[in-house]
Parts: structure tokens; sequence; C-alpha cells
């Protein structure tokens, strides 16, 4: 049974905050309990920016509209793929494993 529940405009102002001003959910829950009933639900929020945060990425990657929904989603898929690091067959040379380093 649902007890507690959180808009999505209160779970963008999180995220706003914690992006901008470094603020953690700690704080941001300890602001809301000023605000409201003063009951203690912090793990409850927690749950509820996970939850929001896996939506998020899962909008992102575009798999919210798959027919086998989010379930569908199998594990890596939503990974992306660091262009910093070189990649074995992308921009590394062939033999770049026996390479000494006195080549580097």
């Amino acid at each position: 049974m649902l007890k507690t529940a959180a808009t999505f405009q209160l779970l963008c102002n999180f995220q706003l905050l914690s992006f901008e001003s470094k603020a953690s959910a700690y704080e941001f829950y300890h602001s809301l309990v000023r605000l409201t009933d003063n009951t203690d639900c912090y793990n409850v929020f927690l749950q509820m920016v996970h939850e929001w945060q896996h939506l998020k990425i899962v909008k992102h990657f575009g798999h919210g509209h798959e027919v086998s929904g989010i379930d569908g989603t199998s594990q890596g898929e939503c990974v992306v793929i660091c262009p910093a690091c070189p990649q074995p067959g992308k921009d590394l040379h062939d033999g770049w494993a026996l390479a000494t380093k006195a080549n580097w």
C-alpha cells in the first residue's frame, strides 16, 4: 500500500539543487522536514530519488517506449562508452598490447 509519494516537480527540484548547489539528499530532505510535518521518511525519499534517476536514464536512452517495456532493457544497454578511453579496434593501433615502453 502506498504511504508516501513525491511529485515529479519535487524530484526535478532536488536534481537541480544537487547539480547546481551540490546539496546532498540529506540536506534537501531535512529542508523539506522543516517545511512540513517532520516525519522521518528519509529512506523512502532516497528510494524515490533512485527510481527517478533510473527512469530518467531509461528515458534518455529511449527504452521507455519499447514493446517489452523497461524490463526488456538488458544489463549494460544504457552504458555510455567513455570517449576519452582508448578502445581496441577503434582508436588503438594493431599490436598495441605488444608495444614496449620505448615505443611510447
